[in-house]
């Protein structure tokens, strides 16, 4: 028997989605995007921890987060430039582990600004 539980991401926080996403430009670089990568299911109530293994380049790849009432999602929020795959052990309160395998998905939440066009002024 598994968990109902999926995991998600995204630019706007899962305890404030009506809050702004939030970007840091980096001069010569892509700007950075802060995700949130969270749990979201039916079955969340009885999740203990998640442990979120990040792409190697990141400081800290591996990140456990316990369940609490403050953070009832085992929210993580980091901040990246880069679409990649995360793999996430999801501990139940009966020490039960489970393994998912989630490929972020933020990037269709940036919003593309069109190319300026030039024209001649009349």
């Amino acid at each position: 028997m598994g968990l109902n539980i999926v995991v998600k991401d995204s630019l706007k926080n899962p305890y404030d989605p009506s809050g702004a996403p939030e970007m840091r430009a980096q001069p010569g670089k892509s700007p950075l995007y802060k995700v949130h990568i969270y749990l979201d299911g039916n079955d969340v109530l009885f999740v203990n921890s998640a442990t979120y293994h990040l792409h190697q380049t990141f400081d800290q790849p591996v990140r456990t987060i316990s369940r609490s009432i403050r953070n009832p999602n085992c929210s993580l929020a980091i901040w990246t430039w880069g679409i990649f795959t995360v793999k996430v052990i999801v501990e139940d309160k009966s020490g039960q582990k489970y393994e998912f395998v989630h490929p972020l998905t933020y990037g269709s939440e940036i919003e593309r600004t069109p190319q300026s066009v030039f024209r001649q002024a009349s």
